[in-house]
């Protein structure tokens, strides 16, 4: 999935995507954006040639923002809440025009989303609490984690 040549080109560059998150992510309880829209910028920013480890180092408010989402404390209610509202874009159209990065955050995941459901189907190992689909917060989550784990390694 890397891209060391930068030869894809997804629309977004990985400043744009790292700034959309954090813009995203300012309220862990109640994100800003979709779960798509987190999720494909985790995409453009693992396609980028720069290791997790550069990525954090050279943005710390990108790693704590990330960080902070993962351990918010959450009840059963609000994670099913989370999910509800934000495994499916319902993004206003004025709030992404308002965005400098939100309207090609969203060609994005109208291009990637296809993945997405074709993920969900294909997907075979069983996942706590959410039987055996791929959703968007989950994914959302396992991009973080992974994250993580890249820059600690």
């Amino acid at each position: 999935m890397h891209d060391p040549e930068h030869t894809l080109d997804l629309g977004v560059t990985v400043d744009e995507a790292v700034s959309f998150n954090v813009k995203a992510l300012e309220d862990p309880h109640n994100p800003r954006w979709c779960g798509s829209c987190i999720v494909a910028c985790m995409t453009v920013i693992e396609v980028d040639h720069n290791t997790a480890d550069t990525l954090i180092n050279a943005n710390h408010l990108f790693g704590s923002t990330i960080l902070a989402f993962l351990i918010a404390k959450r009840t059963i209610a609000t994670i099913e809440a989370l999910v509800s509202s934000r495994s499916e874009c319902k993004c206003s159209y004025a709030d992404a025009t308002d965005h400098s990065s939100a309207v090609a955050v969203h060609r994005l995941v109208a291009r990637i989303e296809p993945i997405f459901a074709q993920l969900s189907v294909d997907h075979k190992h069983p996942v706590s609490g959410f039987g055996n689909k791929v959703t968007i917060p989950r994914m959302v989550i396992e991009h973080f984690a992974q994250f993580f784990v890249d820059a600690a390694s």
